[in-house]
């Protein structure tokens, strides 16, 4: 008898692995979205610290999948907080604020996308029942944070596609390169990590092929 295939629970190490070796690839894919990239560069000491982003990151992902209700309270009002103060000024080049339902989706989007790709290769492509069912525990990494449900696609087909249409709005410019510069450079990081990063890099580049030609000279 063939026992039916399930996806680990949220809180199991195999989720945990999948969003730790894809939090790059989310991280580079948050910060080529004009919007993100220069908010993230405008408003934060991304320069002195390049990896507290992926790490703030993953920290509300693990409280929304495995926290508890105190948990999931406390760091959803800190980050909506933070979210309420990250607006663009008028002339801004790139306007913009972190609290709209698109970035929200987006962000979101970047995370989940990521932990699929990962899921199928460890496994294999999930079945469309597995995949969806996956896409909608990631779902409450925007909702949580006040995207309407109703923008979450409801099937893994629905969200490659809204991702492909997302995707179109990735553009790197002078600020977002730097940025993103920042990130591989990790000057207030042990020296492993900064030997490790260009590796990391390197194995994402291929999943980015709209940024490919742009992050290989980095």
């Amino acid at each position: 008898m063939t026992r039916a295939r399930r996806i680990p629970d949220a809180a199991g190490p195999p989720l945990e692995a999948a969003l730790l070796a894809g939090g790059i690839r989310a991280l580079l894919l948050q910060l080529a979205h004009p919007v993100v990239g220069h908010g993230v560069a405008e408003r934060s000491d991304f320069a002195a610290d390049p990896l507290v982003r992926l790490r703030h990151t993953l920290l509300y992902v693990y409280v929304v999948a495995a926290g508890d209700d105190a948990s999931r309270t406390a760091v959803t009002d800190r980050i909506d907080r933070l979210h309420a103060r990250v607006v663009s000024d008028p002339d801004a080049p790139v306007p913009g604020a972190a609290a709209d339902a698109d970035l929200q989706l987006w962000v979101a989007a970047t995370i989940a996308d990521t932990a699929l790709r990962i899921a199928d290769a460890v496994w294999g492509r999930l079945p469309e029942p597995l995949g969806d069912e996956l896409l909608a525990r990631m779902g409450a990494i925007g909702t949580t944070l006040g995207l309407p449900p109703s923008r979450w696609p409801g099937s893994r087909v629905e969200f490659e596609a809204v991702v492909a249409e997302e995707s179109r709005a990735l553009q790197l410019d002078t600020t977002t390169r730097a940025v993103i510069a920042d990130l591989a450079a990790l000057r207030s990081t042990p020296r492993w990590v900064r030997l490790a990063l260009p590796f990391l890099i390197a194995a994402t580049l291929p999943t980015v092929p709209q940024l490919r030609a742009e992050l290989e000279p980095l």
